[in-house]
Parts: C-alpha cells; sequence; structure tokens
C-alpha cells in the first residue's frame, strides 16, 4: 500500500472513504486534501511572447561587438529584496540596479531597468539576455522603451549567461547570500559597481572595464566619434571645484558626493568625506552625475600618472641601476647552474629601500628585469633572437614566486610586465614579484643562450645593462 491509498481513503467519500466530519482529528484539521502540483505540471503565469537566446545575433557569441548584455537579479534573504545586476558580454561592464524597498516585481525590475540603460549610448544597446524570472513580465515594454531586444535563455541553463553569473559570484563578495538586501541605498550600490569596473580583468589585457568599453567603442562601424560619453554611469563623474563640467573643466578636479548645490558645499563636503575616509579606511564615493570627461582621457591620465611614479622608483640610474644589473646577473648564473640556495640567498640581500645606493633595492631589480623582459619577448631589442617570447619556457618544479613568474611571462609576451607593475605587486606581493622576475629573466637568457650557443655568464653580461 502507497501512501496515495491512505490520501484516498480519507478524503474522498465517493470512493469509499471516512466520513466528512473524521478529518478534523488530523493534525492539520483539513476538509480538503492540499493540492500538489506535479513535477510536469507548468506553472501557471509564466511569460509570453518570448522570445529565446538562440535568435540572439551571432555577432554577441564572439564579444566582438559591444552591446550585448546579460542581466538577473541576486536576491536576499527569505526572497524578500534583491538587487539587480547587468553586465557587457565584450567588456564585463557592470551596472547595478537599485530596486526601492527590495521590491523585486516586475514594475520596479522595469523601470529600475529602463532608468539605467538609457544612460547607455543608443549604439551599445543591442540586446539583453535574462532568465525566465517573472521580473521580466514586462520584457515587451522594456524593449520598446530601450530600443533593445530582449531574449530569454532555457529553464535552467544559466551558462547561457556567462558573464553575469561570473559577476554575481564576484557580488556575493559585497552581498553574501542570506543578507537583507534592503539597507543597501543606491550610494552604496554605486560605490560596488565602480570598484568592480576599476577592477583589472585578465580576460581584457589587465584593463578595467571602462577603458576596455571606450576601445571596443572605437572600433565600432557606427560611431562617428572617437569618444563615447557615459553622462551618469556610477564611479566615473568628475565634479570641478569651480563648478564647471565637461571638456572646458579644469585639470585639477574633485570627487563629490552627490547633492552637492554649489562649488562651496562641494569643498565642504569633500572635507567631510576625506575626515570618513580616513576614519573608515573606506575611499569610494558616489559621484554627483554631470557630464564627464571621457573614458579614454581619464583613463590616459591615470596610466601616466601611474608611469610616472614607477619610472621614479623601478628605473634606477647609475651606481643604483649598476648595483642591481649586478645582482641580476648573479641570480642568471646561479639558477642556470641549478643552484637555487644561491639565487635566493642573492635576492634576500636585496633591500627594500637603499638611500645610500649601498646595495640593490626590490624596486630596481623589479623594474630593471621587467624593462628587459618587455623588449627581449617582444623583439623591441634587436638583439633578441627572434620567437623569443614564445620559445621561453619556466621551469618545472616549485619556485617561489613561480604563480608571479607565470603572470610575468605572459604580460611580458605583449609588452605589458613594466606597465602592469601595481597590480603585479598588488595581487603577488613585492617578495613574490621580485622572485618571479628572476626567474622569467633566468629562464629568458636560458633559452637566448640555447639559440645562439653565447654561454649563460657571457650572454648575462651582454644583454642584462
Amino acid at each position: 500500500m502507497v501512501h496515495e491509498t491512505i490520501y484516498q481513503a480519507i478524503y474522498r467519500p465517493d470512493l469509499g472513504g471516512l466520513r466528512r466530519d473524521l478529518p478534523k482529528v488530523l493534525r492539520t484539521g483539513r476538509q480538503r486534501r492540499k493540492p500538489h502540483r506535479r513535477p510536469d505540471a507548468r506553472r501557471p503565469g509564466g511569460l509570453v511572447d518570448m522570445t529565446m537566446i538562440d535568435q540572439r545575433p551571432a555577432e554577441a557569441a564572439d564579444r566582438v561587438v559591444p552591446g550585448h548584455w546579460e542581466g538577473d537579479l541576486i536576491v536576499g534573504a527569505g526572497n524578500r529584496s534583491a538587487i539587480g545586476t547587468v553586465v557587457e558580454r565584450s567588456s564585463r561592464f557592470v551596472i547595478l540596479l537599485h530596486l526601492p524597498g527590495g521590491r523585486h516585481t516586475a514594475d520596479a525590475v522595469s523601470d529600475a531597468l529602463v532608468q539605467a540603460m538609457t544612460q547607455v549610448p543608443g549604439q551599445l544597446r543591442r540586446s539583453l539576455a535574462w532568465d525566465q524570472g517573472k521580473e521580466m513580465a514586462l520584457h515587451i515594454e522594456i524593449a520598446q522603451a530601450l530600443g533593445m531586444p530582449v531574449f530569454f535563455c532555457e529553464k535552467a541553463s544559466p551558462w547561457q549567461r556567462p558573464s553575469n553569473e561570473n559577476t554575481n559570484g564576484l557580488l556575493r563578495q559585497y552581498f553574501p547570500k542570506g543578507t537583507d538586501l534592503r539597507p543597501y541605498d543606491a550610494e552604496q550600490l554605486a560605490a560596488v559597481a565602480a570598484e568592480l569596473n576599476t577592477r583589472p580583468r585578465k580576460t581584457l589585457g589587465w584593463d578595467p572595464p571602462p577603458p576596455g568599453l571606450s576601445r571596443l567603442c572605437r572600433q565600432l562601424p557606427s560611431s562617428s566619434e572617437s569618444l563615447i560619453r557615459w553622462p551618469s554611469l556610477p564611479g566615473l563623474a568628475v565634479c570641478c571645484e569651480d563648478g564647471v563640467h565637461g571638456e572646458h573643466a579644469p585639470a585639477q578636479a574633485v570627487i563629490a558626493p552627490r547633492g552637492a548645490a554649489d562649488p562651496v558645499q562641494v569643498r565642504a563636503r569633500e572635507r567631510d568625506a576625506a575626515r570618513t575616509r580616513t576614519a573608515a579606511g573606506r575611499g569610494r564615493y558616489r559621484c554627483r552625475q554631470h557630464d564627464v570627461l571621457d573614458l579614454n582621457t581619464l583613463q590616459t591620465a591615470m596610466t601616466r600618472a601611474v608611469e610616472r611614479h614607477n619610472m621614479t622608483r623601478f628605473t634606477p640610474v647609475g651606481q643604483a641601476r649598476e648595483l642591481v644589473v649586478v645582482t641580476l646577473r648573479l641570480v642568471i648564473e646561479a639558477i642556470a647552474d641549478g643552484n637555487t640556495a644561491r639565487a635566493a640567498a642573492l635576492l634576500e640581500e636585496v633591500q627594500p629601500e637603499s638611500p645610500d645606493n649601498s646595495v640593490a633595492t626590490v624596486a630596481g631589480c623589479i623594474g630593471v628585469a621587467l624593462g628587459l623582459l618587455d623588449d627581449w619577448l617582444t623583439g623591441a631589442d634587436p638583439k633578441a633572437p627572434d620567437g623569443l617570447g614564445e620559445q621561453v619556457r619556466l621551469p618545472g618544479g616549485h619556485w617561489l614566486g613561480d604563480r608571479a613568474a607565470t603572470d610575468i611571462l605572459a604580460l611580458a609576451r605583449k609588452g605589458r610586465a613594466f606597465g602592469s607593475l601595481d597590480t603585479l605587486i598588488a595581487t603577488q606581493g613585492g617578495k613574490h614579484v621580485l622572485y618571479g622576475s628572476a626567474l622569467t629573466l633566468a629562464a629568458a637568457t636560458q633559452r637566448w643562450s640555447n639559440d645562439t650557443g653565447t654561454p649563460v655568464p657571457d650572454l648575462a653580461r651582454a644583454t642584462v645593462r
């Protein structure tokens, strides 16, 4: 006998079941059996007139053409709150949708999505992919308002929105599962989006999303402008001290909290923000939404500032460089001889600072090694053998800094190792980058020696300068 037979006997008197007053003695006291949906039955209220993702233009698949987006919700505790997430496939640019009160009804999601996406240039609104959640019940209205078709993934197929799923995983570091998302306001969501959008991505060649998106925009056939403006997306607005905005703004600008009414209030709130940053250790604030400098100009200015900083610390001259060169030569020879203990001892003698230029410095060794690797592996050095970058292989086994060496080798093949100093040190640590750069330089020298037949010591003296 199965449980269904018992239920039928109790709840169906017409089939010989018990009297209708007897079910009252049950714990639930139900007069009628609670209906249960069959596993294969369709839930009522499904979306209508859906266009499935297999009909999305083929150009979206290879990520070459920007403007194809993926969206979803991350929900909070008890499914009582949510945040909308929208990601551009080519650049991984993130937009977070603030849903007031955490309401993720179709109306709330539609309003938030249209308000956010209308800030995106029309040429970057090519398509939107979403799952079949009921929050997209107004997808036809959304598509009409944005001039952008909405495509739906198959059920239980999150892999059809890979960029969005990956981004949602990153966002869970800020909004853990089981968290009530209602306390987070638009300002806080903007700060999180700005942090993700300034995060270097390996898939973008270690560019953060905005420069990557700007670069892709300039490749669009329909774009006659060399600069793409994003007037009010999170984390990219600049408010100038004298109240002038846009391309005529002065070079010096301050980040202002949203809502500053005049320059006096801007400066006052900036002082308050500085004190808050000092106390809380955080420095990201929602900027006032005004016409802003284009992303390419901002990225260029940041890159030049980093380069000036790196040139000071990581490009030694005179006696300081001579000390670095001698140290790197000795390390290369030790690694070539298989004497890793001596190589490690030499690197341990390198000091963080040397005011009197008596010893080699960590920054000097890293900078010289990465600069040489960029020149050698890209062919910028005419003495380097052809194809050296593709032929270099790191030695097997476990080495201190081997993970850093892997990243350095990949970057140096593109001529970007020295330019990625800050990122390497921030992610790997100075000591690991020091050991990794020396290991990669030794591997490149060994490969060069094998190709030319020149002994490693002679080659090191001739090329490491």
